[in-house]
């Protein structure tokens, strides 16, 4: 099994300058994270020369939106109005750099929303569409990531209500370790052929610590088992809160070949 074509390391852009060098010369390709600030003072010329050392070199990448205080069903009309307007500027992004999938959060809780999830829904559903509108013309998948979703639920809403090619979801491990109520084969019966990408790090349970895979208790084995039983091909990033986690989890992820 070759996957290493599939594999992005994932790099926030405001640590560009301290881990570019050696996210690249790992001849990977990379997930870069967004933020508001960096939407808001990047100019689009350094997108576009990032975007094209990418190139010469044959790598992707994909983007990961925005996500601290917004939400993207918000029962305050200003909040849901920034959500939107943040999710354009990464789209506006993705115009330039040209990733193959823009994942996403949802901003959604069931113990924050609690009686309020329809309004959120309702409101959440319009956010994506508008999102697509912008996915569409640039021909990029949009995956909505698990963070702390109980079960499959709320995604499997999103995605069956929006019928659409290029919307999707990415499973992150780590938030399915911490957070889910329910076992991991119900997120891949209710979601498998829809994921587009994979977020791989690892915990002990408890926190959303982002170690190394196979440095936490999170049943990868099981895991990668039901990922390709699906057939499909999807991105796998590794989200590592040290080199010493990304480096552990490349290794693991490189010994999947020979099995």
């Amino acid at each position: 099994m070759k996957i290493k074509d599939d594999v992005h390391v994932a790099l926030p852009w405001h640590m560009m300058e301290q881990y570019f060098d050696v996210a690249y010369s790992t001849g990977l390709n990379l997930e870069f994270g967004l933020s508001s600030g960096i939407l808001d003072n990047v100019q689009p010329k350094e997108f576009e020369r990032i975007g094209d050392l990418m190139k010469s070199k044959g790598l992707s990448c994909t983007l990961h939106a925005p996500f601290l205080d917004l939400s993207s069903g918000a029962l305050d009309l200003k909040i849901l109005e920034v959500t939107r307007f943040r999710y354009q500027q990464t789209m506006d992004a993705a115009e330039i750099l040209r990733p193959s999938c823009v994942v996403f959060h949802t901003g959604f809780s069931s113990h924050h929303y609690l009686t309020y999830s329809e309004y959120w829904l309702r409101e959440s559903l319009e956010t994506w569409k508008e999102v697509l509108d912008s996915a569409e013309k640039l021909e990029l998948q949009v995956a909505i990531e698990n963070v702390f979703d109980t079960d499959p639920s709320t995604l499997k809403r999103i995605i069956s209500s929006i019928p659409h090619p290029l919307l999707g979801v990415c499973l992150d491990a780590g938030h399915i370790n911490v957070f889910s109520e329910v076992a991991i084969e119900e997120w891949f019966n209710e979601l498998g052929d829809k994921v587009f990408e994979t977020h791989l790090h690892d915990n002990n349970g408890k926190y959303d610590e982002h170690i190394g895979i196979g440095m936490g208790n999170f049943d990868f084995q099981t895991f990668f088992k039901l990922l390709w039983s699906n057939g499909t091909k999807p991105v796998l990033t590794i989200e590592g809160s040290t080199q010493e986690a990304v480096q552990e989890s490349i290794g693991y992820l490189m010994s999947l070949e020979t099995e």
